[in-house]
């Protein structure tokens, strides 16, 4: 009798660290943004997107791509919304085949929405709007390519702003990591190398045993 039960977004906003860890550090503000650069490295790992550019500044966070936009309401339940809907999947290809880039714990969008204060969603041809998990306007039409997401920190959960240094490393990791994608982060553009030069940058003043040994395949 003593439960409570909670449906969203007030099960994520009032236990947020369950979801995207730390609120009281940056480590909560970096997972949620690390949360839509991961979105969109998939769209380019499922063979979308070519570019990914990530803009931060203060408690907003926009990350762009070129790539093919996903449904956010292509779902079989009713009123589903892959931003106010938890443990559901809102990529175009149904994660079949799918690959993840994320940081080990996948909250996914709904969690991002739900403990933002304003989230844009510009794919497929609409602009939605959300604010802390809940719709706050009706989608309008778009002619944008690609898929751009704008959120704003909810200050009441987050008590720093988003780690500008932190998410800079991590776009710069992705763009050594994956060669085939152009990476940009507040405008700064990042060259395409590979995991060769990223074991280098890694290994910073420390001397190498050897050069690193690049490889390239392709598998069918």
């Amino acid at each position: 009798s003593q439960i409570e039960r909670l449906e969203f977004p007030d099960n994520v906003r009032r236990r947020p660290g369950m979801w995207i860890g730390d609120t009281d550090s940056d480590d909560g503000p970096h997972h949620l943004v690390c949360e839509l650069i991961a979105n969109a490295v998939d769209d380019h790992l499922a063979g979308g997107a070519s570019r990914i550019d990530v803009i931060v500044e203060g408690d907003v966070a926009v990350v762009s791509d070129d790539g093919r936009g996903f449904d956010v309401d292509a779902h079989s339940e009713p009123g589903f919304d892959s931003f106010t809907s938890l443990h559901r999947t809102g990529t175009r290809d149904g994660h079949a085949p799918h690959v993840h880039a994320g940081r080990g714990l996948g909250v996914g969008l709904a969690v991002v929405c739900a403990l933002s204060d304003a989230v844009v969603v510009d794919t497929r041809g609409f602009v939605r709007c959300y604010a802390r998990g809940l719709k706050t306007a009706p989608p309008a039409p778009s002619t944008s390519l690609g898929t751009r997401v704008q959120v704003q920190l909810s200050r009441d959960i987050f008590a720093t702003e988003i780690p500008v240094a932190k998410v800079r490393e991590t776009v710069r990791t992705f763009a050594l990591l994956l060669p085939t994608c152009r990476f940009s982060f507040n405008g700064e553009a990042f060259a395409a190398s590979g995991i060769a030069d990223l074991v280098v940058d890694l290994a910073g003043d420390d001397p190498l045993l050897a050069p690193p040994l690049r490889v390239q395949a392709r598998v069918n």
